[in-house]
């Protein structure tokens, strides 16, 4: 194949993530190298919180 290695990086990135029921994430790794942007972390933890608690206005309808 003419398969470069960042791309045999992410297939194999992405069997890894299927076998291990885990979701495949664009990231390259640099976040082990560098700090996280506070603006990225607060999205993630907005996305994480409207999974856990649910969309405010489904809740006010129950």
């Amino acid at each position: 194949e003419d398969e470069d290695a960042v791309h045999f990086a992410n297939r194999v990135k992405a069997a890894i993530a299927r076998q291990g029921g885990l979701v495949d994430l664009l990231w390259d790794g640099g976040l082990k190298r560098q700090k996280v942007k506070d603006t990225y972390k607060e999205e993630q933890q907005k996305l994480y919180s409207k999974m856990i608690v649910g969309n405010h206005k489904d809740r006010s309808r129950s």
